[in-house]
């Protein structure tokens, strides 16, 4: 019983203070064979394995969401790209039939391009 007695002393600087004897007590259901501990261990792996499922689970849900927005802005932004490129596209054939129209009214008729600049400049 001596064996499981130790002694206790603080140290602060010079001083030493000697508190007396300590005894660990350990305790019973460590030290023995019974199933209580099997149990125990057990039940402590289930939840940790529990918890380490749940942490997977909630990443790979994670990544799928976060992939899954990345390809839909992908997509709409290759969606923007060639609206623009339309829009560019019709603006362009916009101003070129109103330059044929514009020298077709200025080539047919005997002078129009003096009527077309004093219609510019009248207001």
């Amino acid at each position: 019983m001596s064996a499981w007695l130790y002694v206790t002393q603080v140290t602060v600087g010079n001083l030493v203070y000697r508190l007396g004897q300590l005894k660990y007590q350990k305790l019973d259901w460590l030290e023995s064979d019974s199933d209580d501990q099997w149990i125990v261990v057990v039940v402590a792996a289930a939840c940790g394995g529990t918890l380490v499922t749940l942490i997977i689970v909630i990443m790979v849900v994670y990544k799928r969401k976060s992939s899954r927005a990345q390809q839909q802005f992908t997509k709409l932004q290759v969606q923007l790209d060639a609206l623009e490129s339309n829009i560019r596209h019709e603006c362009k054939q916009g101003i070129v039939i109103n330059i044929v129209n514009l020298l077709t009214y200025l080539l047919i008729t005997p002078d129009s391009h003096l009527k077309f600049w004093m219609n510019v400049f009248s207001y």
